[in-house]
């Protein structure tokens, strides 16, 4: 399949052997953090996401502001807690859109966790080792589908919901900065391969290693021998790193 990760058969105690070495972690409760460094970090991932999101504000306050939207008898404050309210409906198929973008690359088990003090939530794959092409075809599926559901029916629907999906499409669209922040790590180490995994603890590690052809990896297996051989003399492991 297209998007099925070259490295799906493998575990993460593979990789050192492949010659990747890890230079960016991320931890759950760090999400903020990581969030704020791609919003600052100057790149075109960060440009193309601040344009759509200035976008859908625009598109908001210009539909707001049309004064021949007589039918619109609700106040803006009432369309704003509806489209609020329409966004929360989303967020399950945003992480559903997700999980199925894991099991189509690969992945064996996936699980989701809800932050309600930070806000937000995600879908991790702990053991499951996913490569460029399909960590952006995880991270983007759900953005992609929803805001393409949203335009359709903003053009289709009747004029007087048009305020309701423009709300949630705004919503969703700032909601989506943790998948743009975490594929921005792969398009700034574009010239590097990069492959990523997660932990059962949270902790999500990137790793990286100058770009190799892929016939030179074309006969390599997992070796649980070797695997358990490590564990049995207690040589550190990457996930302990």
């Amino acid at each position: 399949m297209v998007f099925k990760s070259r490295f799906y058969k493998l575990s993460p105690s593979d990789l050192q052997r492949l010659g990747f070495q890890p230079f960016e972690t991320l931890h759950t409760k760090t999400v903020g953090n990581f969030v704020m460094k791609f919003l600052i970090h100057r790149g075109w991932m960060r440009n193309f996401y601040l344009l759509i999101s200035v976008a859908c504000i625009t598109g908001c306050i210009l539909w707001f502001q049309n004064k021949s939207l007589h039918f619109v008898k609700a106040k803006p404050i009432v369309w704003i807690f509806l489209g609020m309210v329409l966004f929360f409906v989303w967020i399950p198929v945003h992480e559903a859109l997700h999980v199925l973008a894991y099991r189509l690359a690969g992945a064996r088990y996936v699980r989701l966790e809800a932050h309600w003090r930070q806000g937000y939530f995600l879908a991790l794959a702990p053991g499951f080792v996913a490569d460029a092409s399909s960590f952006l075809f995880i991270a983007f599926l759900p953005f992609f589908i929803i805001s393409l559901a949203h335009l359709v029916l903003i053009l289709c629907i009747k004029a007087e919901w048009v305020s309701l999906f423009w709300i949630s499409f705004l919503l969703h669209t700032l909601g989506c900065v943790g998948d743009f922040a975490v594929a921005d790590l792969f398009i700034r180490n574009r010239n590097w391969e990069v492959v990523t995994f997660d932990e059962p603890t949270g902790i999500t590690y990137f790793l990286k290693r100058e770009k190799i052809g892929r016939g030179k990896e074309k006969n390599f297996k997992s070796n649980s021998f070797i695997t358990k051989l490590t564990s049995l003399l207690k040589i550190p492991q990457l996930g302990s790193l």
